[in-house]
């Protein structure tokens, strides 16, 4: 377990007071580089200030108003009760670094009252700056400790504290092994509170004006126990725990998330995505008048099947296949497009080509183009891609004759094909299989969403969803 797993990452701050000085906030440290003017100012608070106080000031001239269980007060109240009394773990999501500032509104009053919550966090500058500001003992850095899971329980059990962590490390969407092994070492009756941050709202601080200088940030909280927790490891394989711990959490908060009416996508997202779908329009019709045919490939092409044509978000970049055969009319589209730079790619220690490119990327203003190279077998009718294993061992990877969508379609950006459902599984599938290494969380996930909708009941182990893999003997 590496300490990403177990906590926030540096630029993502938690503020905690001295042990022994429970109302006292005493800062003297600089606060890191990633931290920016708006946590900065929250410090400035802290120094002379006292949590609460602080705690309600940097909530007004922020412009946050949190909305806690709106609705449902009532349950909040007995809720919080026990969130202020019990020992256990409290867990949140963690969309952003602002985040923080809810979970310490949440934690306050036990902070002030009890001094009993502690922070598990990864370690390096992160716990360098919350050690030297509040004391080591507030603060469980994962990278220090010889046991952190340990040290963790032991708080919990033995002193009666509350342990807040980020499941999932700070880092996508996946829990991480950390707060499994916590749950299976507390008495089934320990204290599980669970918060749900909502995400767009958090995004749109700082990015559009708030309505009478309010953000409202929706945060709901459900109060549960571990053995609620463990239950759902029962007849599990030890790969399939994490995920299992993750569905309980977004099943928690199901009914909520069911009735939103708007995307999590923030302005700049939104800028993106539009300049992507632009660009990916513009390509895609210049590669038909060219009669070089381009596939979408990877994030856009699941949101375009899984959306019925709609481009639901942006994504890091844009991907697209084409086979060997039309590499040169696709590097002339993508120069009268306005990139003079494309690269290519000729092999690196996990592929080969025998000198061939394997990838070309363009540059296109903000936005980057990543274009994988196949070559056909004419004998066999059907794209292959080749590739090392961690051994040295050379193989073609053969998708099938249905590896291309065999039709366009009507889509946001325009009449585009894709790689099929089918291809799209198999792409992801192939490499973890041929290296023995556990498949990527969002690779999972895609593959089981293509799953769900085109194959519906059937298992993504079924031999149909791996392509075929043969041996190169030189």
């Amino acid at each position: 377990m590496t300490p990403e797993q177990l906590g926030p990452t540096p630029e993502q701050m938690n503020i905690r007071p001295v042990e022994g000085e429970v109302n006292e906030v005493n800062l003297h440290k600089k606060v890191p580089p990633a931290t920016d003017s708006f946590i900065i100012d929250f410090i400035e608070k802290l120094r002379s200030s006292r949590l609460e106080a602080a705690m309600q000031n940097v909530m007004e001239t922020s412009g946050i108003d949190p909305k806690y269980n709106e609705g449902n007060e009532d349950a909040l109240a007995e809720q919080r009760q026990k969130l202020e009394t019990m020992p256990g773990i409290m867990i949140a999501n963690h969309p952003g670094r602002f985040d923080t500032l809810i979970v310490l509104d949440i934690l306050k009053k036990r902070i002030t009252e009890k001094g009993d919550v502690k922070f598990l966090v990864a370690g390096g500058q992160f716990y360098e700056f919350l050690a030297g500001i509040f004391g080591k003992d507030l603060v469980l850095s994962a990278e220090r400790s010889k046991d952190p899971i340990g040290e963790s329980v032991k708080h919990i059990t033995e002193n009666g504290g509350l342990l807040m962590i980020y499941p999932t490390g700070g880092q996508d969407t996946e829990f991480k092994s950390g707060f499994k092994l916590i749950c299976q070492r507390i008495p089934d009756n320990s204290m599980v509170y669970a918060v749900q941050i909502d995400e767009h709202d958090l995004a749109m601080v700082g990015k559009e004006p708030a309505d009478d200088a309010k953000h409202n940030i929706h945060v709901h909280e459900v109060f549960t126990n571990a053995n609620e927790w463990t239950a759902e490891l029962a007849d599990s394989l030890p790969a399939e725990q994490n995920h299992k711990m993750t569905e309980h959490y977004q099943s928690l908060f199901a009914e909520v998330n069911a009735q939103k009416t708007y995307t999590t996508e923030s302005p700049e997202d939104r800028r993106k995505r539009e300049e992507q779908m632009r660009i990916i329009g513009e390509l895609f019709k210049n590669a038909r008048d060219r009669e070089a045919p381009l596939y979408l490939f990877a994030s856009f092409a699941d949101d375009i099947l899984l959306h019925d044509g709609k481009i639901a978000e942006s994504h890091g970049d844009v991907d697209a296949i084409c086979l060997r055969t039309d590499v040169e009319k696709i590097k002339e589209i993508l120069k009268e497009m306005g990139c003079d730079d494309i690269e290519e790619e000729t092999g690196n220690p996990n592929y080969y080509s025998d000198g061939l490119p394997l990838k070309i990327t363009a540059q296109l203003g903000e936005i980057e183009v990543d274009i994988p190279i196949l070559d056909f077998e004419e004998e066999r009718q059907e794209p292959y891609y080749s590739i090392t294993n961690n051994e040295g061992k050379k193989y073609r990877i053969y998708f099938g004759k249905n590896f291309f969508s065999k039709k366009s379609i009507d889509t946001t950006a325009g009449q585009l094909s894709t790689v099929s459902p089918l291809g799209l599984i198999q792409a992801r599938l192939f490499y973890p299989a041929l290296e023995g290494i556990e498949l990527r969380d969002k690779d999972r996930r895609a593959a089981e969403a293509l799953r769900d909708k085109f194959f519906p009941g059937e298992d993504l182990t079924d031999k149909k969803f791996m392509p075929e893999i043969v041996e190169v003997k030189e």
